[in-house]
């Protein structure tokens, strides 16, 4: 199992993650990507699906602990080309993802 250390941006409630220094390819086995929350708290969100919308990489995440709570992230990239991991907070682009997701759970075409 692959783990990450990603700082999370507190100055926003999105919990927008950067400073990656890595670029992270999920391998066949589980990833787990370390957060720091508002509270300094470590919070481990394992990968459960990439899913691509065009060029834009989103990434589900799922909580270690609590398997039913899913979060949303997108891949941008900073002005150096980095990765950084943003909460989708639009409903259409949130609901696009959702329904490529359930394609991929379901095996639908």
């Amino acid at each position: 199992m692959q783990e990450k250390d990603l700082p999370v941006n507190s100055g926003s409630e999105e919990n927008i993650v950067s400073d990656l220094n890595e670029e992270i390819n999920v391998p066949e086995e589980e990833t787990v990507m370390k957060f720091r929350d508002e509270d300094g708290n470590t919070v481990e969100l394992e990968i459960a699906a990439k899913i691509y919308l065009g060029e834009t990489e989103y990434l589900i995440l799922r909580d270690s602990e609590n398997e039913d709570d899913e979060f949303l992230f997108r891949t941008d990239f900073d002005s150096e080309g980095n990765p950084e991991y943003n909460a989708v907070e639009n409903d259409e682009e949130f609901n696009e993802v959702k329904k490529e997701y359930a394609k991929l759970l379901y095996n639908e075409n």
